[in-house]
């Protein structure tokens, strides 16, 4: 639309609710992110649902084939991110006996889609990583791998609230010319500070 975007740089965010239990997939070209928001309590500032905000790096899904065990096991482990009605026995993703288990008792059954996940508690399970290419420095043993996500608020405060922070205006609280700080400072009280 050139009326709203004259010089062709501008963007437009779209928003999708999700209405049902179940599965989204990411989409790192867009750089879909994910919210969590309480639409009974609206931010007077942005006049939208105060909430949380979750952004997650593209990651490899599991490999394996639809049929292996594995898959069967943990079919949660074949998208990024699953959102279910809060439920207290729902605890594992793959289920409650994963190992001793011939198919997924978890998210495969509680995100069949039946269950409206609007404007209700819900649980958002990440699904961070499972496949790993290996490289020599990791065998025999894996040292260490880097998963991660982020939760931020979104439209949940009506400033920034790191703004209050007071000024450094104290006259302990000042930066001093190296020289100066060396002449005026007191001796240390023990021997483990030289200057």
């Amino acid at each position: 639309n050139t009326s709203l975007n004259p010089y062709n740089v501008g963007g437009v965010q779209k928003r999708t609710f999700v209405e049902k239990s179940g599965y989204i997939d990411q989409s790192p070209f867009t750089n879909r992110t994910y919210k969590v928001i309480n639409e009974n309590s609206v931010n007077p500032v942005t006049n939208k649902p105060v909430g949380y905000k979750f952004e997650m790096p593209a990651k490899q899904m599991i490999m394996a084939s639809k049929d292996s065990y594995n898959v069967k096991r943990a079919h949660y482990a074949t998208k990024q991110i699953w959102v279910t009605k809060y439920a207290d026995d729902q605890m594992y993703a793959a289920g409650e006996f994963t190992n001793q288990s011939t198919e997924d008792s978890g998210l495969k059954v509680w995100a069949d889609g039946s269950e409206s996940v609007r404007n209700t508690d819900i649980v958002v399970w990440p699904t961070l990583a499972l496949t790993h290419p290996p490289v020599t420095e990791q065998f025999p043993v894996m040292t260490s791998d880097f998963l991660q996500f982020l939760v931020t608020p979104a439209s949940f405060f009506t400033h920034n609230p790191a703004l209050d922070v007071p000024l450094a205006n104290n006259n302990f609280n000042k930066s001093v010319y190296y020289e100066d700080a060396t002449k005026n400072a007191e001796k240390p009280s023990s021997g483990c500070c030289k200057m």
